[in-house]
């Protein structure tokens, strides 16, 4: 290989190391206060997520989960189509009432 031959394959190693870097720069733009799975602020306190029954009871009308962030449960709430309605949702900080 010529000294030519050499330069143009440091030059174009050189580019591609330079646009991989970019590269990197660019992908992570993605906000770092936010959860990428769900979308919710990281370290948002978890609380009691409580569901309309499908077929509540005198005593059971809700369907609760505990450790969920508000933002998922406004998202899971709003998901409802099986006839539920979503405004009955609710959602408290802390862990759910038995």
């Amino acid at each position: 290989m010529t000294n030519s031959g050499r330069l143009a394959v440091m030059i174009f190693a050189t580019l591609i190391l330079v646009a991989a870097a970019r590269a990197d720069e660019v992908w992570d733009k993605y906000p770092k206060d936010e959860n990428r799975a769900t979308g919710a602020p990281v370290g948002a306190p978890k609380g009691c997520c409580c569901f309309p029954k499908l077929h509540p009871t005198a005593t059971e009308k809700l369907d609760c989960k505990t450790g969920i962030v508000e933002f998922d449960c406004k998202a899971e709430c709003a998901q409802l189509k099986d006839g539920r309605d979503p405004s009955g949702c609710t959602w408290t900080n802390g862990d759910c009432r038995r």
